[in-house]
């Protein structure tokens, strides 16, 4: 689905903004678009790719990808995923080949344990948050998934046009379905990243 595509529909089938010109602008639908798309992303970390990771000798502390939310696993050559420390844990001092890394607060930064002593090639799997879309992109995201923004979308576009708040009921109706979507793509990424065994998932979805 496009971008403009996507915009048309909110507009037209679930604003029913039949008028000319727009009540809702599309400068503002875009930017509603994207909030809900970086809100998607850091709610549910259904976006994924993965990049590689050179070591260098005596360096601990590498920088992340640009828009990166979370860092899931990292492999080693051998596609042996190392483990990740907890704060509370301490690194080792010593130099060797990377056996377990840890991240700072905001993930932008991966410290490996031990320092390594020498030129290793790491995968890093991570979680990130897309650029901001343009009117002719391809929304990168099923159908489904893809019209839950329209949700998050209305939503905003109902709050910031209505002065005197006589539209909040509806617009809380668009708010409550798109918590219910993401709190559906949480549940089925999390069901993609552990396989069917149910004492690795939560009992209840908030």
């Amino acid at each position: 689905m496009r971008v403009s595509d996507l915009m048309s529909h909110v507009r037209n089938e679930v604003l029913r903004d039949h008028r000319e010109p727009g009540l809702y602008g599309s400068d503002a639908l875009m930017r509603y678009l994207n909030e809900g798309l970086a809100q998607m992303a850091r709610r549910t970390h259904v976006f994924t790719d993965d990049f590689e990771l050179v070591t260098k000798a005596g360096t601990r502390h590498y920088d992340t990808e640009k828009g990166t939310i979370h860092i899931q696993r990292i492999f080693d050559e051998r596609g042996v995923a190392l483990p990740s420390f907890t704060r509370k844990s301490r690194g080792s001092v010593w130099q060797s080949r990377p056996t377990a890394f840890t991240t700072d607060s905001s993930q932008r930064r991966i410290m490996l344990h031990p320092v390594p002593d020498d030129e290793y090639k790491l995968r890093v799997v991570r979680a990130y948050r897309p650029e901001p879309l343009m009117a002719a992109d391809e929304v990168p995201l099923d159908e489904d998934r893809a019209l839950l923004l329209a949700e998050w979308m209305a939503y905003r576009a109902l709050q910031n046009n209505d002065p005197d708040a006589s539209q909040t009921i509806d617009g809380e109706g668009f708010h409550e379905r798109w918590l219910v979507g993401l709190r559906d793509i949480k549940r089925d990424v999390v069901r993609e990243a552990v396989g069917d065994n149910p004492s690795a998932q939560p009992r209840q979805w908030t």
